[in-house]
């Protein structure tokens, strides 16, 4: 949340808040990746999940940390979604295929 002004961390803590008070908010989760560690070990996965709240669209990075102990953590990236440039994995995609000349 370090690129939000102090009123959108604000805006944002609340907009965390709402979803989460939502059955089953989990749901809606857009698997992104995961990650493993130098021994294979999984280590996190990464989710998205796009949210409007108040006339605002918001887009939420959701990163969790598989720690040795099996438990998890949780970091929570908010931006302000701007289909403009929000740039989403299947777009990403879509532009790195457009941009090979031969089949990968």
């Amino acid at each position: 949340m370090y690129h939000l002004s102090e009123a959108e961390k604000e805006l944002a803590k609340e907009v965390i808040a709402t979803v989460i008070a939502m059955h089953d908010w989990y749901q809606s989760l857009e698997y992104r990746y995961s990650v493993l560690d130098e021994n294979s070990d999984l280590n996190s996965h990464l989710f998205g999940l796009l949210v409007e709240h108040e006339d605002r669209l918001w887009v939420f990075t959701i990163w969790q940390k598989i720690h040795g102990n099996g438990e998890s953590s949780f970091t929570v990236i908010p931006e302000e979604y701007d289909p403009e440039t929000y740039l989403n994995h299947a777009k990403a995609l879509e532009i790195a295929e457009q941009s090979c000349t031969a089949s990968q």
